[in-house]
């Protein structure tokens, strides 16, 4: 929930790979925008798009993983088995 960011996305929720390369971690450990797209395009997590492939946002979820964390949640929200349900 970073407000940044946010405030960055476009309708598609892309922001401009510009914005996350000048972030000052990131040009700590490079100012070369090649290494970060290189970085990117082996992420699991951040897809690169755009024509010049000049922009990023979140991977969309699988199936799989919308599944998978609706029954984490589940889980998170029922009692232990060995707890009673208050009465």
């Amino acid at each position: 929930s970073d407000i940044y960011l946010q405030s960055q996305m476009d309708s598609d929720q892309w922001v401009p790979l510009s914005v996350l390369c000048g972030f000052p971690r990131i040009r700590e450990l490079t100012q070369q925008r090649d290494i970060v797209v290189q970085a990117l395009g082996d992420s699991q997590v951040l897809e690169l798009g755009g024509e010049e492939m000049d922009k990023v946002r979140l991977k969309p979820k699988t199936e799989a993983e919308l599944a998978e964390g609706a029954e984490e949640a589940k889980e998170e929200e029922s009692p232990p088995a060995d707890q009673k349900p208050d009465e």
